[in-house]
């Protein structure tokens, strides 16, 4: 029945939603939404998309009535006769916000018709730096605290309340707002959904509009699709057309959703569906995670939304002051808060002209032939132009220069990774310098920023250091009156051997940035190899900050003076481990999953429930010693079964699953 339905819905989204609605469509009189019945051979009926979609459709009619209000937008936007609602610049969704860092306790609990108007200001500028800037109080950063609060999960961000861009997987940025904040459509459009959902989006609209400029190539014209999430209230229905700044819901709560706040994303057209959402719960549960919140703070899915999503305010800033084609801007808005178009200046200039031919009636005229001569009368000219930017013009000397970029093509976020520029010593290097940049623009420092032909050597070459937190690829942009040069790509990577994609990256570059590991010589983590006990005490003492003391044991493979000594002393007076029964500890040995989770929960200070019964995973025995911990391991999702529910416990656990063990107990633990 279930695969029944599927085939039906199918068929009824294509046929019916597509075909037929499309020759009903053409059949409609001009300036009337009454249709004209279609034309068709009787022998002939029974082949057409019209007669197989109203099968489909009846038959839907009788399995699942909500299959058809699921595709009815489909009908009433193609139905109503609707003509293509003109583009014409964007305004933001929410115009006001408390100012938070101002409020009482008292007014934090208020909605937005009942806060003071005086609370209230206008939405603060979409700018990561001023987030992380806001993260701690200070006397004087109370505009950048606001902003930081107001944007707790920025695009691509996760929960961690970081500030950060890329960090993670949410697709859209959340817009904090007391309850019953007003909503505004952000551009021209036509409603493709108004639905509710009991999770998910909650309570939610998308709009679609179509020939807006394309955010990713310049000079072309898409369609986009606006969403806005979690609505208290939504004011409008499918197929009804939208204007710019058009109040459209009220901000809520409402389904996968811990407080009140408006979740704005905007989607490609070819995103699989509309709200796009990166990744399903199979997805979780492979990654071996445990909730959606867990899929968006780890990046799940991460290379389908940048695919599937641009940021919604960077695209929204971009066109606040869109020109249409006719060159006129766009009506302002007076909701707009962010940057509008500065009128053009004009500038007066004045000339001078011999006034050789004296004019009769001339109030100045004179029978003087000497003053006929020379006397100069300034004539004003009145002349309008637009400023632009300087340009910067051309040497006559100059030429375009060739430049070779000395790198390698992978970089550390955090680390310091120096690149070299060469051009030919024959060249001159443009007059102005030359400006090194990068894609990620103000997320990366580099030093120096400008170079001058004093800053290379003999052979043509100079040395920039860049450096940057973020982990996603970029490239530098030299520019000068050459114009632009970019180097080849730069791909995060955490160690030369684990790549930002790596599903074990973040715990990798917890332990790096903690300095926990360092690495190989070679600069590599060899996430797949295994560890020896002695190694895995080091590493579990050193991210628990557990203070190494000179403790007594006996051990005969043990020996003061050997590097690990100290670590499993330390780890016997603290009841992390207790060696084997013949009175050793066996240091180069593997260690085992089941081992490395029992010194990992008891150096994290997690008690564990001694009384289980049975076991939660197929092989490890119920009677094991290890069954606590598993059970442990199981609730907090600490480590990835296999397909059978199995988990391996005598097998040797790798430094990259061992990283993100430590790694997810330290979240615990927040």
């Amino acid at each position: 029945m279930k695969n029944l339905k599927k085939i039906l819905e199918l068929v009824f989204a294509f046929l019916l939603g597509k075909k037929l609605v499309e020759k009903i469509c053409s059949r409609i009189k001009p300036n009337k939404s009454e249709v004209v019945a279609l034309t068709l051979p009787k022998n002939e009926f029974w082949r057409t998309p019209t007669f197989i979609g109203s099968v489909a459709f009846i038959l839907l009619v009788l399995l699942n009535g909500n299959l058809i209000k699921q595709y009815s937008y489909l009908f009433k936007a193609s139905l109503l006769d609707i003509k293509s609602v003109e583009f014409d610049g964007t305004v933001l969704p929410i115009a006001k916000v408390p100012n938070w860092v101002e409020l009482s306790e008292s007014e934090r609990k208020m909605t937005y018709d009942q806060l003071p108007k005086s609370k209230l200001v206008s939405i603060p500028a979409y700018n990561v730096s001023s987030f992380r800037l806001g993260m701690t109080w200070k006397p004087n950063n109370a505009k950048e605290r606001n902003a930081y609060v107001t944007y707790p999960v920025p695009y691509m961000g996760n929960y961690k309340l970081d500030g950060t861009e890329h960090s993670g997987s949410h697709l859209g940025i959340d817009i904090k707002a007391p309850k019953g904040t007003p909503v505004y459509a952000i551009a021209n459009g036509v409603v493709y959904k108004s639905e509710y959902q009991k999770s998910g989006f909650g309570n939610f609209i998308t709009i679609r509009h179509d020939g807006v400029p394309d955010p990713r190539k310049s000079g072309k014209k898409v369609t986009l699709f606006s969403n806005y999430a979690h609505l208290s209230t939504s004011f409008v229905t499918a197929g009804e057309v939208i204007k710019k700044g058009q109040l459209i819901g009220k901000v809520g709560n409402t389904g996968m959703a811990t407080a009140y706040h408006l979740h704005f994303q905007i989607d490609e057209a070819d995103s699989p569906f509309h709200p796009y959402w990166p990744f399903s719960w199979n997805e979780v549960k492979k990654a071996g995670l445990s909730s959606y919140y867990d899929g968006v703070k780890y990046g799940l899915g991460k290379e389908k939304a940048l695919k599937y999503t641009v940021n919604p305010l960077i695209f929204v800033k971009n066109n606040t002051g869109y020109v249409k084609a006719d060159n006129l801007v766009a009506n302002s808005d007076p909701r707009i808060i962010s940057e509008v178009l500065t009128p053009p200046k004009k500038t007066v200039v004045v000339v001078k002209k011999p006034a050789i031919k004296v004019v009769k009636n001339d109030p100045e005229k004179t029978d003087n032939p000497v003053y006929l001569k020379n006397k100069t009368k300034p004539i004003v000219k009145k002349i309008e132009k637009v400023i632009k930017k300087p340009l910067i013009v051309k040497s006559k000397t100059s030429k375009k220069l060739d430049i070779a970029f000395g790198m390698d093509d992978r970089f550390i976020p955090g680390q310091e990774t120096a690149v070299s520029l060469k051009i030919n010593p024959d060249q001159l290097v443009a007059t102005s310098g030359i400006e090194i940049g990068s894609t990620l623009k103000s997320r990366a420092t580099i030093t120096p920023s400008r170079l001058y032909r004093k800053d290379f050597d003999k052979n043509g070459e100079a040395k920039v250091i860049v450096k940057t937190d973020s982990l996603s690829n970029f490239r530098l942009v030299a520019k000068g009156d050459f114009g632009e040069v970019k180097s080849p790509v730069m791909r995060s990577q955490i160690f030369t051997d684990v790549s930002t994609s790596d599903p074990f990256a973040k715990a990798i570059k917890h332990l790096r940035d903690t300095k926990v590991v360092s690495g190989y010589k070679d600069g590599s983590f060899r996430p797949n190899d295994t560890l020896n006990r002695a190694e895995a005490l080091k590493i579990i003492l050193l991210v628990n900050r557990i203070i190494l003391k000179e403790t007594p044991f006996e051990f005969s493979d043990v020996h003061s003076g050997q590097w690990f000594a100290k670590y499993i002393g330390t780890a016997v007076n603290k009841k992390i481990v207790r060696g084997y029964k013949d009175k050793t500890f066996r240091p180069s040995r593997d260690v085992s999953r089941a081992e490395f989770l029992k010194m990992s929960i008891l150096a994290a200070g997690f008690e564990v429930d001694d009384k289980r019964s049975g076991a939660p995973y197929a092989d490890v025995s119920a009677d094991s010693w290890s069954v606590p911990f598993f059970y442990f391991a199981d609730k907090y999702n600490l480590i990835t079964e296999s397909k059978g529910d199995l988990i391996h416990p005598n097998q040797p656990i790798t430094r990259g699953e061992a990283a993100e063990v430590l790694y997810r107990l330290g979240r615990l633990r927040l």
